[in-house]
């Protein structure tokens, strides 16, 4: 079964022949309470825990740690994440991410691009992420405590980890001003489905590398752990997630 519309996640399910139900939801980032496709999460995990004997909830990001005291709260700190974690702590259901560490996926990518088209990347990743954020610290702040972050994972000895370095990094490879606020920008940059997309070789290459560690992860947890999984990810992802899912799980959607 799958359902999708313009104000609501795609929606699918699976059933493994060991029994064991799966559940994905591919959305739209957002840390904004009052977006409608949270009411429909929330609908489908409640849903899940009428069938689910060993449920099992994955999410994309470590949003789901986020201390939070109402559904609301949980949202406008850590995302769909942070939302997924807020309703499994209620229910008892552990949580897992099986997103590659940074340094292993930056190592991967560096086989065929530069540190400078790497870190850029990531680099958009946060800024789009600040867009999202409601109640927010200034992007500069943001920026920078992000781009340390990345310097303590990646140990790379010569890349400043600078806001200053970042925009000089810019200026080289796109020949314009970083502008902080063009949202425009940052979502192209992330998209590794827009073709406009200047950096969409890196953002390819690091799609398929998360995906593959991804689905390995999943795949244990459904088919060799037999658990019931409850799956909220991103949209870009959920077409080749489902494939694989159905060709390495060697089952068919549910309905």
């Amino acid at each position: 079964m799958e359902t999708t519309s313009a104000t609501t996640p795609i929606f699918f399910s699976l059933k493994h022949k060991n029994g064991a139900i799966f559940y994905y939801l591919g959305i739209r980032h957002s840390r904004n309470p009052n977006d409608a496709q949270f009411a429909f999460i929330k609908e489908k995990w409640n849903e899940f825990l009428t069938s689910a004997k060993r449920p099992l909830a994955i999410v994309e990001s470590e949003g789901w740690r986020v201390e939070a005291s109402d559904e609301a709260e949980s949202i406008s700190k850590g995302g769909e994440a942070g939302f997924i974690g807020f309703l499994a702590r209620k229910s008892q259901v552990p949580v897992i991410s099986f997103e590659p560490d940074r340094k292993t996926e930056a190592d991967h990518l560096l086989k065929n691009f530069s540190e400078d088209q790497i870190e850029y990347y990531y680099f958009a990743r946060i800024i789009s992420q600040w867009h999202r954020i409601k109640n927010k610290p200034s992007v500069e702040e943001y920026a920078v405590w992000h781009l340390k972050r990345d310097e303590q994972m990646l140990g790379w000895k010569d890349f400043a980890f600078s806001l200053e370095h970042v925009e000089a990094v810019h200026n080289s490879l796109f020949k314009t001003t970083l502008n902080l606020n063009d949202i425009e920008w940052f979502q192209i940059i992330e998209n590794p489905t827009r073709e406009e997309n200047p950096l969409k070789a890196v953002v390819r290459a690091s799609a398929t590398y998360r995906d593959e560690h991804i689905i390995s992860g999943v795949i244990n947890a459904w088919q060799e752990k037999q658990n019931d999984v409850f799956m909220v990810y991103g949209s870009g992802h959920t077409e080749k997630h489902k494939k694989e899912l159905i060709k390495r799980g060697g089952i068919n959607p549910v309905g």
